[in-house]
């Protein structure tokens, strides 16, 4: 009996030391949790005292994909998350995007109001910064710029539209006689490819111009920035003559579709005696 006893004894004293040693074991992860949390609450405070007060998130579109992925060659869009309110304004009006140029994806920004004005897409696109896109609104689309703000409660970054003059206000004649030039938009090589092809569609040149060194000198003059590899040759400035004819097309069909009444067109060929058409 006094050995049964003595082994019930050690069952009953083996049995509650397990008991012990669990409860320092929970005791450990209840530290343990504890100092888990504080870590994420410290790590959140960080966060908020380093995020910028002045940016907002917001989910990224099919275009701004593209766009990210063909400035940075690879499928990073975290960049693209960070809206600032910098550019709260151009976001009224452009939408990120890339399209093919020569082959390449190029990103860029699609002005949304010349889209809506009848312009293809290609047409619409531009890879200027801030200040070259702001240019665009002020010179193409200032009244829509100033009223689009407005209803939105943005302040507006560009110059305001001039009003016109009262009864009080006086011109010279020729403001109203005149066609006056508007600003001069800022170089680049679109802009460019589309005054040489304007100066040999308007003087019917022909095409082996643009590939005569002395064409191309005067052009490196104006420029000396400028590259062979910037100046276009027969071959291209000839691409973009017919894709440039083949968006008026589409344009000019677009606008008479509107049209319910019935629609006479008159073509009328003359010739001088050398058979040279005008």
């Amino acid at each position: 009996d006094k050995k049964r006893k003595g082994s019930d004894t050690r069952c009953e004293k083996s049995s509650k030391r397990p008991k012990s040693t669990t409860s320092t074991n929970a005791s450990d992860s209840d530290d343990d949790l504890s100092t888990d949390a504080t870590a994420a609450t410290d790590k959140t405070a960080a966060e908020a005292l380093t995020e910028d007060p002045d940016e907002e998130e917001e989910e990224i579109t099919e275009g701004e994909k593209r766009f990210w992925a063909a400035r940075a060659g690879k499928n990073n869009y975290a960049k693209g998350r960070k809206k600032s309110k910098e550019t709260a304004d151009l976001r009224l009006f452009f939408d990120r995007d890339a399209i093919k140029i020569e082959g390449v994806e190029k990103p860029g920004v699609i002005c949304k109001l010349c889209l809506a004005d009848g312009h293809l897409k290609k047409n619409s696109f531009f890879t200027g910064n801030g200040t070259s896109q702001r240019r665009h609104l002020e010179r193409a689309h200032p009244e829509k710029y100033v009223k689009i703000c407005a209803e939105h409660n943005i302040e507006p970054k560009i110059k305001k539209v001039p009003e016109a003059p009262g009864v009080d206000g006086q011109q010279s004649i020729t403001a109203f006689t005149v066609v006056q030039p508007g600003p001069m938009p800022s170089f680049s090589l679109e802009g460019l490819l589309e005054y040489i092809m304007e100066l040999f569609v308007d003087s019917d040149q022909a095409m082996l111009l643009i590939d005569r060194p002395s064409f191309r000198r005067l052009i490196f003059y104006l420029r000396p920035k400028l590259t062979e590899r910037d100046l276009p040759h027969r071959m291209t400035l000839t691409k973009a003559i017919k894709e440039k004819h083949e968006s008026l097309i589409e344009r000019d069909i677009d606008m008479i579709k509107g049209i319910i009444s019935l629609i006479s067109m008159t073509f009328d060929g003359w010739s001088k005696k050398r058979r040279k058409a005008f």
